[in-house]
């Protein structure tokens, strides 16, 4: 058990998968090392930089939107896009 292997209590572990509290770095530590990872492992999400060019900015957009769509929808918008490209 995660808990017991991070010398943590089961009810503070489940408070941090819940979102409920903000452990400290030395717990993030703990939980880490038990997991056999890096701490910034532990937070597999993508911090987009600010776009400095309108070609960026609409990248970004792009990306954002793509998130909300399932994988039947995404292989349909990677086809427009490959002839898209092909039109070039």
């Amino acid at each position: 058990m995660l808990a017991e292997k991070a010398e943590l209590h089961p009810t503070y572990v489940g408070q941090i998968e819940g979102g409920e509290v903000n452990p400290s770095l030395k717990t993030l530590d703990k939980i880490a090392n038990v997991l056999k990872v890096k701490v910034p492992e532990l937070f597999p999400f993508h911090i987009p930089k600010t776009p400095t060019t309108e070609k960026e900015q609409i990248i970004e957009e792009i990306l954002m939107l793509l998130q909300l769509f399932d994988t039947k929808r995404l292989t349909l918008i990677k086809q427009i896009m490959e002839l898209l490209k092909r039109w070039e």
